[in-house]
């Protein structure tokens, strides 16, 4: 016949371990794993086995697959210190080793609650699972309420495993405490919320079925205790998990960034730098789009996928009533006019201060748009307005916003340029979406030229098809003018780029942006920025941001004229004298990491 092996996992329990270990010692091993008790439980398990072994405590599922380890016999039968196996029971055990036919079985359990069986209240017949084979079952690793899980069938036994729950309302009142924040902490794993209304609601509903549904009368005196204290642990259980919430939302950074859903772009880019800088002190709650495929490496950053695209307007106003009532802070990453409006409606008084930040990327103002903002900025003085520039930052600050501060566009850390290995030249690019007032209309010109002249100068284009679906009517039609112009030498990027790809799309590149000077005199882009990290070269139009971070790294040319003819004889000079340009552009890569750190907009929020 096969062996027997018996696992118990201990702590302080020299009131039971006793008798527990007397009802086995027929059994052919022992196994004690124990997790510190300081008493004399350790002492007793050694007078009946030497297979005792200490542990920290992860949770009672952790711990008995611990002790499950140790076995060495076919049969395991899992016991608790608290229970006992009559003899009738390990007869029937013995038996059904020899002759059973299953991998596991349920033993019915027959509990006690200060001193009186219980065999109503739910607690009988309590099958558990308890007797298996030790290659065919595991436990799950959940914090308590673990179970058995057996691959193949299971069978029944009929002899009762005897229970000494509790033994007086001390040890239930312990045990309820122990219990109530394992099983918040199981809620919060499994990420559900709790409100006081909820902890009534089961505490309530765990006495009515407790003492009614499931014949708790007819237990006695004992009967009401325990349909009494079945509530009370259930609503300590909602209630310990509603003050994690409360301890949690008070340190929660709320980042609102409907649009984003993916890693690509300089949306996700922003945010990636962001959760970055971050310490992990305070945890953040990404509120995205509601078919967002982004990942985080980083355990302090849960996603709610929320927005609708049709419906995000209606639902950030909704968001913004909801979070304004709570403890935590907002902040918009993406920021436009709306949001304030929004802002406004929904708060009910004056925001606290320190309470919501916005984030303009950059503000085209007028009139009608000014006017707005200094209704808003008297009705919301403490709202934090932070920008990448003092172009963008002084409107606020003129329109009434007190608290508005420039703060640097954040980078993605990412590897910098090695300066001792120099990138040849490979191809022209033009990266991100394809707009009208990012040039596109002259890059479609451009290509037409280089078609025309019989260049062999490679391009590379990225129109990638959440931009295309952006694309209005006039940028539309380039696109396809794009794709009729037979050169050979021209690539398109039609499919989304992971992060890792869209880097690589710079090396070796001449980065080509003939950005609109009226938008973009002091408007920050990503792409230049993404571009020196990578050590690429940038041709920009005269006048703008761009031009200017360009020029003080001499890290490509700048023109007035967007003309194909100009824009070659640029290209044609800087593939002329590529190492150097590559080089100031690693160089200017490197400052500009450490200016754009997100470190400084991760301490202006935290």
């Amino acid at each position: 016949m096969a062996g027997l092996s018996v696992i118990i996992i201990t702590k302080n329990e020299a009131l039971n371990i006793r008798e527990c270990l007397e009802s086995v010692k027929w059994a052919d091993e022992i196994i004690v794993v124990d997790s510190g008790s300081t008493d004399e439980t350790n002492a007793i398990c050694r007078e009946f086995t030497p297979h005792v072994y200490s542990h920290d405590w992860p949770g009672f599922g952790v711990q008995k697959n611990r002790a499950l380890g140790y076995a060495s016999n076919d049969w395991v039968l899992s016991l608790d210190a608290d229970e006992r196996v009559t003899p009738g029971l390990s007869a029937e055990i013995e038996l059904t080793m020899r002759e059973g036919n299953a991998q596991g079985y349920e033993i019915p359990r027959l509990s006690s609650f200060c001193g009186r069986f219980m065999r109503h209240s739910g607690w009988y017949p309590d099958y558990v699972t308890r007797l298996f084979l030790r290659n065919k079952a595991s436990f799950t690793n959940d914090l308590v309420h673990e179970r058995v899980v057996v691959e193949g069938a299971v069978g029944r036994l009929t002899h009762n495993l005897l229970h000494e729950s509790f033994r007086d309302l001390e040890q239930l009142l312990a045990k309820m405490n122990h219990y109530s924040s394992a099983g918040a902490e199981m809620l919060s794993q499994k990420g559900r919320d709790a409100t006081l209304s909820k902890a009534i609601f089961h505490g309530l509903w765990a006495f009515i079925r407790t003492y009614f549904i499931r014949a708790g009368f007819l237990d006695g005196a004992e009967g009401f205790m325990l349909a009494v204290s079945t509530a009370e642990g259930t609503y300590y259980r909602y209630a310990k998990r509603l003050l994690m919430q409360t301890r949690k939302n008070s340190e929660m950074l709320n980042i609102v960034e409907p649009t984003l859903a993916s890693d690509a772009g300089h949306c996700g880019s922003f945010i990636n730098a962001l959760v970055n800088a971050s310490t992990g002190e305070v945890p953040f709650r990404l509120w995205v789009n509601h078919r967002a495929k982004v990942t985080f490496n980083s355990t302090h950053v849960e996603i709610r996928r929320h927005f609708y695209r049709r419906l995000r307007r209606l639902q950030s106003y909704f968001l913004y009533r909801k979070l304004l009532t709570t403890a935590s802070k907002m902040f918009i990453s993406t920021a436009g006019r709306t949001d304030l409006l929004m802002l406004a409606c929904a708060a009910r008084g004056i925001v606290t201060p320190g309470k919501v930040y916005l984030y303009f990327h950059w503000f085209n103002p007028n009139e009608r748009k000014l006017r707005s903002l200094r209704k808003i900025a008297a009705r919301q003085p403490n709202l934090v307005i932070l920008g990448p520039t003092p172009t963008v930052v002084n409107i606020f600050k003129d329109a009434g916003f007190v608290n508005a501060r420039v703060v640097p566009y954040p980078i993605t850390p990412r590897k910098l340029g090695d300066l001792s290995s120099q990138h040849t030249f490979k191809y022209l690019l033009y990266a991100g979406a394809a707009r009208q007032d990012k040039g596109f209309k002259q890059i479609v010109d451009f290509v037409e030229y280089l078609y025309l002249q019989k260049s062999q100068i490679p391009v590379t284009i990225q129109t990638s098809a959440e931009h295309f679906d952006k694309c209005d009517s006039e940028t539309m039609a380039d696109i396809e003018r794009l794709k009729s112009i037979p050169y050979p030498f021209l690539a398109l990027k039609t499919e989304m780029l992971s992060p890792g790809e869209y880097e690589k799309l710079f090396s070796g590149a001449i980065a080509i942006q003939l950005y609109s000077k009226t938008d973009f005199t002091d408007r920050v882009s990503g792409i230049t920025l993404d571009a020196l990290s990578g050590g690429c070269p940038v041709i920009s139009t005269s006048g703008t941001w761009i031009a200017r971070i360009v020029e003080r790294f001499d890290a490509g040319l700048v023109t007035d004229n967007m003309s194909p003819e100009a824009v070659l004889k640029c290209v044609s000079a800087i593939i002329f004298d590529y190492s150097r340009y590559n080089t100031n552009a690693i160089q200017a890569g490197q400052t500009l990491q450490q200016e754009n750190s997100a470190d400084a907009l991760y301490k202006v929020l935290i």
